[in-house]
């Protein structure tokens, strides 16, 4: 997901 979404899906986010 982007860099501030809510889990590590296709990027590492905030979450994940």
């Amino acid at each position: 997901n982007f860099p501030l979404d809510l889990g590590a899906i296709e990027a590492p986010s905030i979450n994940g």
